[in-house]
């Protein structure tokens, strides 16, 4: 995709977006509601036409073709199946479409429901599925006809969270199987980051940043990427000193500690990043290790929710930082109003 940009009226839906797929990859685009997630995959669909820019599949331009023109199918979130074809029928659809030799159709749709995990219900219609049964066929059906991309629109948002998660591996482990390059819209950060090679963060139609999940989430390129993708506690400060591969900042309640450099160099003010499962707590007197960076601060708040706790420190500031800690024989509790030392590695913080 080349500048692809779209407009409604007034309105830029999708602006000014570059990015390119490899072959057989997984990628997600992942962003709220009404950031250009399914415009774009609408038009790689061909069920939108651009207002400028191009999209190519293997160097072929596709901007205007249309969908059935384009080697390029789509799972919507509503699956439409039809209800009047069995599970079997519904999978061959479109080899029925196309011609397909019967017995090189049986093959191919026995495969694909082997490899769904339905093969003992190839005979079952859509009503007597399970919505993760109707989710697998929709996507046999698309893959039967052997596209070299296929578009998912949101397809597990209907599902129940333990379905949900189960249904994500099973994506995953078909992509590899069958190779075919999935292009995934979510909004749901641990979905897109479960499953994707690489993930697309998206916000008022632009492209925010690209890159692995573990890139994505340990290094944002952005404040909204770091707020999006998880939670993160943002700290502002004066850099006062560079030393070695470390940027020394004081904060606005006098502490100093060292964080990793910006990309975008060397400023007097410095906004930086810490996840709050990298973040440790320790009593107030606790020794201080002398290569971690060490905050005082006052608990307001602890949460425990089963396999962790979440603590919300208050700082000398008044900045607000959460702390996420696994529940473990070995894990120290802390109740409101106790004093306490943040711990972080310099290591795992992030530069914006």
């Amino acid at each position: 995709m080349a500048g692809l940009t779209k407009r409604f009226d007034q309105f830029v839906a999708v602006d000014d977006l570059n990015l390119d797929i490899a072959r057989g990859e997984f990628i997600s685009l992942l962003g709220p509601s009404g950031c250009g997630k399914t415009t774009t995959l609408r038009m790689i669909g061909g069920f939108e036409d651009p207002s400028e820019g191009a999209i190519y599949l293997e160097g072929k331009d596709i901007t205007y073709d249309p969908p059935y023109r384009r080697d390029v199918n789509t799972v919507f979130q509503s699956y439409a199946l039809f209800p009047h074809l069995s599970v079997k029928e519904n999978i061959a659809f479109g080899l029925k479409r196309k011609g397909v030799e019967k017995k090189e159709m049986e093959a191919r749709v026995g495969r694909l429901a082997e490899m769904v995990g339905l093969s003992g219900l190839v005979n079952r219609k859509p009503r007597e599925l399970s919505g993760g049964q109707q989710q697998r066929v929709a996507l046999a059906r698309a893959l039967v006809n052997q596209p070299k991309v296929l578009l998912l629109d949101e397809p597990l948002s209907a599902l129940d969270v333990k379905l949900r998660k189960q249904m994500q591996l099973e994506l995953k482990k078909i992509q590899r199987e069958v190779g075919v390059t999935f292009v995934f819209v979510t909004h749901d950060q641990e979905e897109a980051m479960t499953m994707s090679d690489r993930v697309a963060v998206m916000s008022q139609g632009r492209l925010e940043q690209v890159g692995s999940p573990e890139v994505v989430y340990d290094s944002p390129a952005t404040e909204f990427v770091a707020g999006f993708l998880g939670a993160a506690n943002l700290l502002r400060g004066k850099v006062i000193e560079s030393v070695g591969d470390r940027w020394i900042v004081e904060l606005a309640g006098g502490e100093k500690v060292a964080t990793k450099p910006s990309a975008k160099g060397l400023a007097d003010n410095l906004t930086f990043g810490i996840r709050p499962e990298k973040i440790q707590l320790v009593p107030e007197s606790a020794v201080r290790d002398g290569g971690s960076n060490w905050v005082a601060g006052t608990v307001i708040n602890a949460v425990f929710f089963g396999v962790a706790s979440q603590f919300v420190i208050n700082l000398a500031d008044g900045t607000e930082v959460s702390v996420y800690q696994q529940n473990s024989s070995r894990s120290q509790s802390f109740s409101q109003g106790e004093r306490v030392g943040v711990v972080w590695d310099p290591e795992a913080s992030f530069s914006l």
